[in-house]
């Protein structure tokens, strides 16, 4: 089952699977376990909204994947919104619980008026999830070298987008 997380009643789970992601691939986010650790939370007084979404993927009761949708705020760029954070528990991986929540943001952002494209980055090592943003019919933009430096590596990191 996907649907909506809602904050504060799903954040102990939320922070758990997010801590989950960044000790089993710490390469392919942006933060250190450490530094998500030290950061004050943001999803206080989180509430979903027609700009942001955080959804969460279910088995049975526990929360075994998370995506994150936020349309961008400034004039500008409100014709575009950002894929962040997909992430599923290792022992969900293969269900297709990743492309379910995939399709639930991209499903989400097609209702926005004026929203033209969904952009999302990958670290370019992670063929899985670089393999299931091209099926899903997200072409590629840019690569950024060495975006990524984690205990002595580097890691590059691509652009994508789908336009809607």
């Amino acid at each position: 089952m996907i649907r909506p997380l809602h904050f504060p009643a799903d954040e102990a789970a939320y922070q758990a699977l997010r801590q989950d992601g960044l000790q089993r691939q710490p390469e392919c986010f942006r933060v250190t376990p450490t530094d998500d650790a030290n950061r004050p939370q943001r999803l206080a007084g989180y509430q979903p909204s027609n700009e942001h979404m955080i959804w969460g993927a279910f088995k049975d009761t526990s929360l075994v994947g998370i995506i994150r949708f936020e349309r961008e705020s400034l004039q500008k760029l409100r014709h575009k919104g950002q894929i962040r954070g997909l992430y599923v528990r290792a022992e969900a991986a293969g269900s297709g619980l990743g492309r379910q929540l995939l399709r639930t943001a991209v499903s989400f952002a097609r209702t926005l008026p004026g929203l033209e494209q969904v952009q999302l980055s990958v670290v370019a090592s992670n063929a899985r999830a670089r393999g299931l943003y091209t099926t899903e019919g997200f072409v590629l933009t840019g690569r950024e070298p060495h975006a990524l430096k984690w205990e002595g590596r580097y890691f590059d990191e691509e652009t994508m987008v789908l336009f809607l």
